[in-house]
């Protein structure tokens, strides 16, 4: 669950960053995010949904990008290609549309 959320977190940060330049997925913005989802019975019940998502997974279980999340290495972790499709997931969507500011 812990990747799942890293992922997902940082993949909104950096959405709402792109669409509001200046405004940096910093530190806090991933921890708020990370809150609000856990918070919220709705938006776990759909990060649950996604460790059930194949290919989501699928990159999840990628080792680099697995040893990137336990490391915390956020950089990596933007750099991978395989991480910014993550993005595209409908149900990422979904819950990027639920956490619009």
């Amino acid at each position: 669950m812990r990747r799942v959320l890293v992922i997902l977190v940082l993949g909104l940060g950096l959405s709402w960053a792109e669409r509001a330049p200046g405004q940096a997925a910093d530190e806090g913005t991933v921890k708020s995010l990370q809150e609000r989802i856990q918070s919220d019975p709705a938006l776990m019940g759909k990060v649950t949904a996604l460790q059930k998502d194949e290919d989501f997974m699928a990159v999840l279980g990628d080792p680099q990008i697995a040893a990137a999340v336990e490391r915390g290495d956020l950089g990596a972790l933007l750099a991978n290609p395989k991480v910014g499709k993550l993005m595209n997931n409908a149900t990422v969507l979904e819950i990027t549309r639920d956490l619009e500011p």
